[in-house]
């Protein structure tokens, strides 16, 4: 195939733009199972099992496809490409082109999530306020944190607030499964706000 810049490159395999339709698909299979075939057929075929007579006790249904693309060769995947008519996506230049007819009609930037620094997502914060309630399970973090990808359990606790094994067993957990954890009292709240900006 050649590119928007005139570079020649070898394209081949996969089942770009295919895809089966699973319901039809199924359909077809539960109208074959009950399908009968002659016994003399079937004998046949146990008394010798040639190409021929497989050929013969076969059930042969057309592919039902949701999205088709270009062509299927099932046969030499090089033969599925139209050379004249693709979208080409660029990583290095990070653009997109339109190619028609073996020529560029349109092309625009686009961002491929590459991390390079320039590009990177930034990163937010979520989290989920756990209550402890019957159908809660009982020991975890007030808060569950995602902060800039990281994972952090947070057990709030008032100043004389003391926290229960179960809840200390979690943090541990949390800790050992490559999670950062924290016992947050308001004293430590000022260390903590240091502690996220570090991240």
């Amino acid at each position: 195939v050649k590119m928007h810049n005139g570079k020649v490159v070898k394209v081949k395999g996969g089942d770009y733009g295919w895809q089966i339709d699973y319901e039809k698909t199924v359909s077809q299979a539960k109208k074959a199972i009950k399908e009968e075939i002659d016994q003399k057929v079937i004998d046949t075929y146990i008394a010798d099992p040639s190409e021929e007579n497989k050929t013969a006790i076969s059930l042969k249904r057309k592919v039902k496809y949701v999205n088709t693309a270009f062509k299927k060769d099932y046969e030499t995947f090089e033969y599925d490409w139209d050379e004249e008519n693709f979208i080409e996506i660029s990583l290095s230049e990070q653009k997109v082109y339109i190619i028609r007819n073996g020529k560029v009609k349109f092309s625009c930037k686009t961002i491929s999530g590459r991390p390079t620094p320039d590009r990177e997502t930034r990163k937010g914060a979520y989290f989920i306020k756990t209550h402890g309630d019957r159908f809660s399970k009982i020991g975890v973090p007030d808060l569950i944190v995602c902060y800039k990808g990281l994972f952090i359990g947070i057990e709030l606790k008032a100043p004389n607030g003391k926290p229960s094994e179960l809840q200390l067993y979690n943090l541990r957990e949390i800790e050992k499964s490559g999670g950062i954890s924290y016992l947050l009292y308001p004293k430590d709240f000022e260390k903590f706000k240091k502690d996220l900006e570090s991240f």
